[in-house]
């Protein structure tokens, strides 16, 4: 197999250089409109796709790869958390009423 051929699972990305004719659109973006921007210093970040230019030391963007198939955004995860568990996304309890202590009688 030739060293640059792909394999299944493989999880290499094809990075574009950080100029104005290859710069990303929404439609590279996922979900939450990020792109991964590479940084002289730091590697590998997360960037809006809006802002891959911020910074003179981001040199290349690529397209995040897919989600994991069956794997839950956030918000998903979220509202799936409030509907089992009847609280909010600060915890707080659902639904109101009047519920009376528990050491009132009857």
């Amino acid at each position: 197999m030739d060293q640059d051929e792909l394999r299944p699972g493989d999880t290499r990305t094809n990075w574009m250089p950080i100029t104005e004719e290859t710069l990303p659109t929404k439609e590279d973006a996922d979900h939450n409109g990020a792109v991964m921007v590479w940084h002289v210093y730091s590697g590998m970040r997360f960037s809006d796709w809006r802002a891959v230019r911020s910074s003179r030391y981001n040199t290349h963007w690529a397209r995040l790869p897919a989600r994991p198939e069956g794997a839950e955004t956030e918000a998903e995860a979220l509202r799936k958390d409030m509907l089992q568990y009847g609280r909010d996304q600060y915890g707080k309890l659902l639904g109101g009423g009047f519920h009376p202590p528990s050491d009132a009688s009857p």
